[in-house]
């Protein structure tokens, strides 16, 4: 099974799902796509600062100077020994196939997606709303991976209000896109307590690490027009 995978460039969240497609020996993991959120920034700086305050762009850019140091270290002699802490340190170190991109949605990706040919592009973690042309290959399934148990809390920062609303639980649903954002039809969910005492990065990070158990299967089954599997929630 070949299968893609899209993810914002400066995200950490999205690594336990690329680290169970990385190490599956039934799937092959032909491209990664990242979203250049980083060229975003610098396009519009005051945004960025809107969106997460001056601290906040200052950790993300620390951040990045430290990822960049750790992946030139990877390139020249310590590979091995530099464990991935984000996903695009992933790539660079495992050498998988990669590229950046500031829009899915041009003619020009939809080109290299169609020449791929994945069975599945899995997007996790990207700010980049997919539109009906690129979703529309008919050799490729699209599956998103969402943290909260759909269809409650669609959008943007679920967990955010999921604490704000009080709810006793969190989770991940992993299903199908389509045009309207997080409505396509439901192919695994799992659900855990909501711990407040956790940060909102600690809670969808380990409902990240629930959809990496989960989705091999998930894939499996979609690519081969069988009826979605129930996993148990705890």
């Amino acid at each position: 099974m070949r299968v893609a995978f899209l993810t914002n460039r400066t995200t950490r969240a999205s690594l336990p799902v690329l680290n169970a497609l990385s190490d599956s020996q039934s799937i092959e993991l032909c491209h990664i796509f990242f979203l250049d959120t980083l060229a975003q920034a610098r396009s519009s700086p005051a945004a960025l600062i809107k969106q997460f305050g001056l601290l906040g762009v200052v950790s993300r850019i620390g951040r990045q100077v430290h990822s960049r140091l750790r992946t030139l270290l990877g390139r020249t002699f310590a590979r091995r020994w530099i464990r991935a802490t984000s996903a695009y340190e992933l790539a660079v170190l495992k050498g998988f196939p990669y590229s950046f991109h500031s829009d899915m949605n041009t003619p020009e990706t939809i080109d290299f997606l169609k020449t791929l040919a994945p069975n599945v592009l899995v997007v996790c973690v990207c700010k980049n709303i997919l539109r009906p042309p690129i979703l529309s290959i008919e050799s490729t399934h699209f599956v998103n991976i969402h943290p909260s148990l759909l269809p409650k809390y669609r959008g943007p920062m679920p967990t955010f209000w999921m604490r704000y609303h009080g709810e006793e639980h969190t989770g991940v649903t992993i299903h199908q896109m389509t045009a309207e954002i997080d409505v396509g039809t439901i192919l695994a969910q799992r659900s855990v307590p909501l711990d407040y005492g956790k940060s909102e990065l600690q809670l969808e990070f380990e409902v990240f690490e629930l959809a990496a158990e989960i989705l091999e299967a998930t894939l499996d089954r979609l690519v081969h027009n069988e009826p979605p599997l129930h996993f148990s929630t705890e």
